[in-house]
């Protein structure tokens, strides 16, 4: 993934419902899964994985005015206080730490190395939901690479689970983002690390912080 202005992102192979079913049967739910690798939709180009020292530093907001007027957004500076430098009372972000630390790896190009006026892959994911051609809800969250985490969790509890905004930013965070399943301490969740580890899955109970800012629209 990265800038889709300098890479063709396959985004009609992402969602190809072959290829979702392909990745799905990958998934265990008596078993942990080791080295799972990514997968190869279709118009997919080869690149080396991409290497950052990205940290969250980031915040999010949504707003809807009287006449109906919506945004969601994601604000960032990256690392704490950014570059350092202030102009016009704000603080300059320092993003390129966004973008891979080496131009190629093995001999092949990283899709999210450094080039000018290129934007750096980012897991900031500030959603708006429409039903029907309507305003349905807003969503995002600040939190590094849990945001899509946070994120879809707060999605399926808006239209899947049908639970207001409330009700979706009390539910306790669990991820895995490749190495590790990841359970929010002094939760519910806790009472899970047991059994996931008798499949095999590495646990790590942890403070999680998301953030989440949701309006639901009503009527």
């Amino acid at each position: 993934m990265a800038d889709s202005d300098f890479i063709d992102v396959p985004v009609e192979g992402l969602l190809n419902n072959s290829y979702l079913k392909d990745r799905k049967k990958i998934i265990s739910s008596r078993s942990y899964i080791k080295n799972i690798t990514h997968g190869y939709p279709k118009g997919a180009e080869e690149f080396e994985k991409n290497i950052d020292i990205s940290k969250p530093s980031t915040s999010h907001f949504v707003i809807v005015d009287k006449d109906g007027n919506a945004v969601s957004m994601t604000s960032t500076v990256e690392g704490p206080f950014g570059s350092h430098l202030m102009a016009g009372g704000f603080m300059l972000n320092n993003e390129l730490t966004d973008f891979s630390m080496l131009p190629e790896l093995n001999g092949r190009k990283i899709a999210n190395r450094v080039e000018p006026n290129k934007r750096p892959m980012s897991s900031m994911t500030p959603t708006i939901i429409f039903k029907d051609k309507n305003l349905f809800a807003l969503t995002g969250s600040p939190g590094g690479t849990s945001i899509i985490n946070y994120v879809t969790k707060s999605v399926l509890g808006l239209i899947d689970w049908s639970l207001d905004p409330f009700e979706v930013t009390e539910l306790p965070h669990y991820m895995n983002r490749g190495n590790y399943t990841e359970l929010e301490k002094n939760t519910v969740l806790e009472n899970l690390a047991t059994e996931l580890e008798s499949l095999g899955h590495p646990i790590k109970i942890q403070n999680k912080r998301s953030g989440l800012h949701i309006a639901l629209k009503k009527g």
